[in-house]
């Protein structure tokens, strides 16, 4: 049986954009290609979204399950794919209009094996993709074992995404003052950005996707947190501090005193509808919140780091009811007419603990991360504390960036992480 809904505003403009979520197990022993072809597959029985594809209709998009569709197009059978890194993958365009939506891939090596699992950011957030990975791993290692699978699919099939989730909670009312509150509006705004490239990039043969890391191993993680502690804050407000100071200083010498930055935050938002959305309820339930500070080269990022969660607390309160962060997120429609997006300096995106997929016997699990995909001017931060060591992994285009200077914003944000943590 098919499937399929429109999808909503909010949908649409991150498929426009071509944005993709990639997260990948880096894994030593042997993998079995034939058990985990048929697990994807299992998988995708449990999940009919994942065989599917999108259908343009009109000005509008189609997600659609199933293995054929109605206008006589097969969807591409799920099969393992591999790539020769994780440059090559990330650059990887797949075309979702034949389908799947999701891709595995297999990156090898002398060492081990990156098992490399993508969808459409349009599709799925950071909750629901960890939870699917979980799953996918618990049926490999059930069929290695040769145990039977319960392959039922988990309904709904394709769920409300969050803007009919908004649009059902909202009165009318409520729509009329998010329209009308001028305290919500932005005009005006504009966040300085890291410098672009002046010239097109020469990237040796490497496709767009560029990204450097930091790791803290486990004692200077806990120095890190007692920090923020100390200073009675978030990780996440340090991590946004830190890295926004590090970005002024990379920014003009000819800028003295303070810039306007802008820093976007994700915020999960499966939580706060009642009831909760499941983790296992395959769509982007993710809101923001972008704030705006001034930031002095010479900055406190605890300081600069506490300006940005001002604004983020507020909206989670309710304080600040048009601001788009909310007991549920004010749909996208509104959002676009009223017309006040910033776009943001930095992106920060806070996975928290990770807690590993489970795999069997005779695979080790030696490293977990989640990079966004997407060739854009806006490089996004992505935070995960995995086996208690805190990572920040910055994912950037270099259509826009050259990694001298990516590499720059990181050593910079580890000087101070070392002067704040040391």
């Amino acid at each position: 049986m098919e499937y399929e809904r429109i999808l909503d505003p909010h949908e649409r403009a991150v498929l426009a954009n071509g944005a993709r979520l990639l997260v990948c197990c880096e894994v030593r022993g042997e993998l079995d290609r034939t058990v985990l072809t048929a697990t994807i597959r299992v998988l995708a029985r449990i999940h009919p979204v994942l065989a599917g594809r999108f259908v343009a209709v009109g000005d509008d998009y189609l997600v659609r399950t199933g293995s054929s569709d109605g206008d006589g197009v097969p969807t591409a059978p799920l099969r393992l794919a591999f790539a020769e890194d994780l440059d090559a993958e990330a650059s990887f365009t797949p075309d979702w209009t034949t389908g799947p939506l999701l891709r595995v891939s297999l990156i090898e090596d002398a060492a081990g094996v990156i098992v490399a699992m993508s969808l459409p950011r349009a599709m799925i957030d950071g909750t629901s993709f960890i939870a699917l990975q979980h799953r996918m791993w618990r049926i490999y290692g059930e069929l290695l074992a040769g145990k039977p699978v319960f392959a039922r699919a988990i309904e709904p099939v394709l769920p409300l995404s969050l803007d009919e989730r908004a649009h059902e909670a909202l009165t009318p009312a409520g729509i009329e003052e998010f329209r009308c509150d001028p305290a919500a509006r932005a005009a005006g705004v504009v966040a300085a950005m890291l410098p672009t490239r002046s010239t097109p990039p020469d990237n040796g043969g490497h496709g767009f996707f560029g990204s450097a890391r930091i790791e803290f191993d486990t004692e200077h993680t806990e120095r890190i947190v007692e920090a923020a502690h100390r200073a009675e804050a978030t990780v996440h407000e340090l991590v946004c501090g830190v890295l926004l100071t590090s970005a002024r200083r990379l920014m003009s010498a000819e800028a003295i005193g303070p810039l306007t930055l802008a820093c976007l935050s994700a915020v999960d938002m499966r939580p706060r509808p009642a009831p909760p959305i499941p983790a296992e309820a395959l769509r982007s339930a993710v809101s923001t919140n972008t704030a705006v500070v001034r930031v002095d080269p010479g900055a406190d990022p605890i300081e600069v780091g506490r300006a940005v969660a001002a604004g983020l607390r507020a909206d989670l309160r309710g304080d600040v009811p048009a601001r788009g962060v909310v007991d549920t997120p004010t749909p996208t429609p509104y959002v676009l007419e009223r017309g006040t997006a910033i776009p943001p300096t930095l992106v920060v995106i806070n996975l928290r603990n990770i807690t590993p997929p489970a795999l069997p016997p005779g695979l080790a699990l030696v490293d977990w991360f989640a990079v966004p995909v997407i060739d854009s001017p806006l490089p996004m931060a992505v935070v995960a504390r995995f086996d208690g060591r805190l990572r920040i992994h910055l994912c950037f285009s270099r259509t826009w960036y050259d990694d001298a200077l990516m590499q720059r914003l990181i050593s910079t944000s580890a000087a101070l992480f070392d002067r704040i943590g040391g």
